[in-house]
């Protein structure tokens, strides 16, 4: 008798446009190791504004080995460790449970099937009927862990030492370091975080975090878009049809989340678009749409260019995240003094107030910085001085449409700049200041 012959791969069909794959996570009554799966294909773009029956995940991918395999009918398809432990966790034993896995639903070899989906990440996410944030397996105190988080947001017991030390050791895990994670709570209409077996509510989870000295600044990124997800998400769809959650313009974004951790730098980028408010007609136009064709450094330079306008001249390294950036303009005022709710500054013309509220940034603004406005640029950015070159510590300044003028009242920069305008030259950075030298 002949042996039955191997399982091969599986091979991915194409995608109708509009569409997305699903997983069908087969029950295992015995819970043993094999994971049996179905793949379909589901109209996403025709289901209106309603949820959908689906859940979809959101973890890390940690290391890009594959060393486990989930079958799909008769085929196998390699996955990493972290999504294989996931799947174990949330496989029932009597009921089968769809869920949106992006390394599993999108076909990761085709590039151009993959920029199309991440542009669909906000409609995903959005129209799941639950994310399930999955943080990795759990240490022997992770369930007690949750339990004394949640008693802190019923404000039902004082924690000991040890528990802060355990709750710490939690918020250090990768999930709460990426990038990506930010829009897919950010879209969801309500959160379950899992830690092995252990499971909480995300509402719960962030009312705790907030009522523990300290924590709240771990996190707060995640925890201010996770605990909106009680109510149900609002995004707009913008005439070309696509999904937005319509938080701010990706100048913002970008200022406010860009040391968050990512695999891929592109995708520091392309994870921010479904949370901006900007028009995808306009992001598009720039550039800036998802495509994992693009290299590193041209996708830089569109960037640089769509924040700051196109009369800049944008240098950069395909191994780094810094951008040399030379252009004119004008010195608008010098900050005297900054903290987490205001920026006061003194103005050197008359289009700069003197103070306005100040935004989310992960570079804090100092006294002595500058409030700079370069030509063709839609918003002043703040830079600080250095010894032959300026720093560029926000590079869209969007708060100043809510501004406090002399008077009390509320008003708005005016954009013109005066004749006379001077070179200068910008190093922005991602990550610590280097020495640097023009590519």
């Amino acid at each position: 008798m002949l042996p039955a012959p191997a399982p091969k791969e599986y091979a991915y069909a194409e995608l109708p446009g509009g569409s997305i794959r699903l997983l069908h996570l087969l029950p295992d009554e015995k819970d043993g190791h094999s994971i049996q799966c179905q793949l379909f294909n589901y109209p996403i773009q025709n289901t209106g504004e309603r949820a959908s029956l689906y859940e979809a995940l959101s973890y890390c991918w940690g290391n890009s080995d594959k060393p486990n395999r989930i079958s799909i009918g008769d085929r196998y398809l390699p996955i990493t460790a972290s999504l294989y432990a996931a799947l174990l966790r949330l496989r029932d034993r009597f009921i089968g449970r769809v869920m949106w896995v992006d390394a599993i639903c999108i076909n990761q070899a085709d590039v151009e099937e993959r920029g199309h989906q991440v542009r669909s990440m906000a409609e995903i996410y959005s129209k799941a009927n639950r994310v399930v944030v999955w943080l990795g397996e759990a240490e022997a105190h992770d369930h007690d862990t949750f339990k004394a988080i949640l008693a802190a947001g019923d404000k039902s017991s004082n924690l000991p030492g040890e528990k802060h030390e355990a709750i710490h050791a939690l918020l250090n895990r990768p999930w709460f370091r990426r990038i990506w994670v930010l829009q897919e709570v950010a879209a969801a209409r309500n959160v379950r975080i899992m830690c092995g077996s252990a499971e909480v509510d995300g509402y719960g989870f962030c009312l705790g975090l907030e009522a523990l000295p300290g924590m709240q600044d771990r996190t707060s990124s995640v925890t201010y878009l996770m605990k909106r997800s009680v109510f149900r998400p609002q995004y707009k769809i913008d005439l070309a049809g696509r999904v937005s959650l319509d938080i701010c313009p990706l100048g913002g974004l970008i200022d406010m989340y860009h040391t968050r951790e990512a695999t891929d730098p592109r995708d520091k980028v392309f994870a921010l678009l479904g949370m901006s408010s900007d028009d995808s007609s306009i992001i598009e136009a720039a550039g800036l749409s998802p495509d994992y064709g693009i290299l590193w450094e041209e996708l830089w330079k569109r960037l640089v260019k769509f924040i700051l306008g196109g009369q800049t001249s944008v240098s950069a390294w395909p191994d780094r995240e810094t951008a040399v950036i030379e252009g004119k303009g004008c010195v608008l005022g010098v900050v005297s003094s900054a903290d987490e709710e205001s920026v006061c500054v003194t103005p050197k013309t008359l289009l700069l107030p003197k103070e306005w509220a100040s935004q989310p940034s992960v570079k804090p603004v100092r006294a002595g910085d500058l409030v700079c406005l370069l030509q063709g640029a839609p918003r002043p950015m703040i830079i600080r001085p250095r010894e032959d070159h300026f720093s560029a510590i926000i590079l869209s300044v969007t708060a100043l449409g809510s501004i406090k003028t002399e008077n009390g009242g509320r008003g708005r920069l005016q954009h013109t700049l005066p004749s006379s305008l001077y070179e200068f030259l910008l190093i922005w950075t991602w990550g610590a200041e280097l020495l640097w030298s023009r590519p």
